[in-house]
């Protein structure tokens, strides 16, 4: 059997998670600029509307989406579950990329290297963040994935480098409003910064 090209599962996962936890929260966001040679051009946003738009659309999203209680939390997750044995075994039994197995962004269907160097060349590009968390959040409300708390976490970061302080406190408290309780370093710093900008308080949710 010919293994494909491209990256796994497992490789994604460990790439992001070292991502996450190699860049400080207050660490400068320049990133070096890899060679046209090693870099697979990103897939175009299809979306054409200004930056903005964009983000006061995502915005009005994540209002408008409904609140999940503990028991619809457990049945997402039981979903999730389901879905995700559809695939997982195609990337280790029959040598499928992610990408590929799972149908996700076709960033995740390419060599690792290729994979890297896209995650970094567009750290500070607004539009391709919406555009891949609204993917990410289209595929939780749908199959229960977990998104990546990356994107998410480049538009705040993103806002907040352009001085939009006010578009960056209502996207946090947008997100918080569903995600706040997300486990692990990266969404525990989300919630930290959205406390910190008066956009979210955990403590006086129920209030």
């Amino acid at each position: 059997m010919v293994k494909r090209r491209g990256i796994s599962y497992k490789v994604v996962m460990r790439f992001l998670t070292k991502l996450f936890a190699s860049r400080p929260q207050s660490a400068p966001t320049t990133q070096p600029v890899a060679s046209p040679a090693s870099v697979t051009a990103p897939a175009p946003v299809v979306d054409d509307r200004d930056e903005f738009e964009m983000l006061d659309a995502l915005i009005d999203r994540l209002n408008g989406a409904v609140i999940l209680t503990a028991a619809d939390k457990a049945k997402l997750d039981k979903k999730r579950r389901e879905w995700m044995a559809t695939f997982f075994d195609k990337t280790l039994d029959e040598g499928q990329t992610y990408g590929q197995a799972s149908g996700d962004l076709e960033i995740f269907d390419q060599p690792e290297a290729d994979f890297r160097a896209e995650i970094r060349a567009t750290d500070n590009d607004l539009k391709t963040q919406i555009d891949r968390f609204n993917h990410g959040l289209d595929r939780h409300f749908e199959y229960g994935e977990y998104h990546p708390p990356y994107y998410p976490w480049r538009i705040a970061v993103i806002l907040s480098k352009r001085k939009e302080l006010d578009r960056e406190k209502r996207f946090l408290a947008a997100y918080c409003t569903h995600f706040w309780d997300r486990v692990g370093r990266r969404n525990q710093m989300i919630l930290e910064r959205a406390e910190k900008k008066g956009a979210f308080n955990r403590f006086s949710r129920g209030a």
